[in-house]
């Protein structure tokens, strides 16, 4: 009897922590290096940052921004123009805030106009982008292994080289910054960075939350991962690096549950239901 009472609690276990993804829809290659995408579900809108060629951090005029909706079609396909190579995006209000390299751009929603840049001075490659509940906005600079606060229009060094290797995806959780640096998911706090989980191989890009105690993470290589934030592991969901389809940064419909991936060169987005 204590054995078949193991054994149901292992069966248990086993099925309630069953994940997986499944594809619902991919748009046409009609986008141009897609990096990020982040949702607006109430509007019914998705928008995309598209680098525009096969130079990623070239400054040469061909970003813009798409906008979506939920089923993939596209409502406007070049929203925005005359960005160099947009990556990540986040939205404050009616503000939409997109890094560019070495600046990031300030978007009004409802008009559809740049607003404002914000140069970042000593930056070398801005990547990921989160906002805070009070407007606050965090950028991270890959290469320049900086994350940057911006406040009132005016950017101060956050995190800085000594403890990052290469830092891209940043995610606000009731008020706590959360860093992809060098494989690795990271809580930033009292000022400073805690390891969460490791071995999230294939170039760290996007993170959101897509359950109450489950983030999603993808890497650029064409993995995605879900991290169970309090038991500190993770598990493999997809991985495409075989077919050459890359995972950039993702965006999340939190209610139905749907992750959106962006897949850089092969100029698509892709929807994934996630079940557990």
């Amino acid at each position: 009897m204590k054995n078949f009472f193991l054994l149901v609690c292992m069966l248990v276990y086993t099925f309630g922590n069953t994940q997986s993804l499944t594809k619902i829809w991919e748009t046409p290659q009609d986008l141009d290096t897609p990096e990020s995408v982040l949702s607006d579900v109430k509007n019914n809108r998705l928008y995309v940052a598209n680098i525009g060629g096969k130079e990623p951090w070239k400054a040469d005029g061909n970003g813009f921004i798409s906008i979506l909706d939920l089923d993939g079609k596209t409502v406007d396909a070049k929203w925005i123009i005359g960005l160099d190579a947009p990556k990540g995006m986040a939205r404050f209000q009616n503000l939409l805030y997109v890094s560019d390299i070495t600046n990031v751009k300030v978007i009004n929603i409802k008009s559809g106009k740049i607003t404002n840049t914000i140069n970042i001075e000593g930056s070398k490659t801005l990547n990921d982008v989160a906002v805070d509940t009070l407007g606050n906005v965090y950028v991270s600079d890959s290469r320049g292994r900086r994350v940057y606060k911006i406040a009132n229009d005016k950017y101060e060094i956050l995190i800085d080289t000594i403890d990052l290797k290469g830092p891209n995806g940043l995610f606000l959780d009731k008020g706590k910054l959360h860093v992809l640096d060098n494989s690795t998911l990271h809580a930033f706090e009292g000022g400073k960075l805690t390891p969460i989980v490791d071995g999230l191989t294939g170039g760290n890009d996007g993170i959101e939350r897509i359950s109450a105690k489950d983030m999603i993470v993808s890497c650029w290589s064409g993995t995605i991962y879900s991290v169970d934030y309090a038991k500190k592991t993770k598990k493999l969901l997809l991985d495409t690096t075989a077919d050459k389809i890359n995972a950039a940064d993702i965006g999340i419909n939190f209610k139905e549950k749907i992750i959106y991936v962006p897949t850089f060169f092969n100029n698509t987005v892709a929807a994934y239901k996630y079940e557990k």
